[in-house]
């Protein structure tokens, strides 16, 4: 994220250990027990549609694979046309 908070409402990274909770923007760490409800509301949409997009890649990525094997199948079927009477033939 390239978000710059406001300089008067960045939280202190500081203030937290390093193991706690947090989200980094622009390589500041936050807490998250030191954020607004809005930017938690922003952070949970920004996690939705990260999902949204895993979710599409995902989806993609099986649709391609089904497109792939449709056209292998198509090939071995058009191979088979070799043998066959001209007639057949498109054209």
């Amino acid at each position: 994220m390239t978000t710059s908070p406001s300089p008067d409402h960045i939280p202190d990274p500081e203030a937290a250990p390093e193991n706690a909770a947090a989200v980094v923007l622009d390589d500041v760490r936050y807490p998250l027990d030191q954020l607004s409800d809005a930017a938690r509301g922003n952070i949970a949409s920004i996690k939705f549609c990260d999902e949204a997009i895993q979710q599409r890649r995902n989806e993609l990525a099986v649709a391609d694979t089904a497109r792939m094997a449709y056209a292998s199948a198509l090939k071995r079927e058009m191979g088979k046309g070799d043998t066959n009477d001209s007639a057949d033939a498109p054209g």
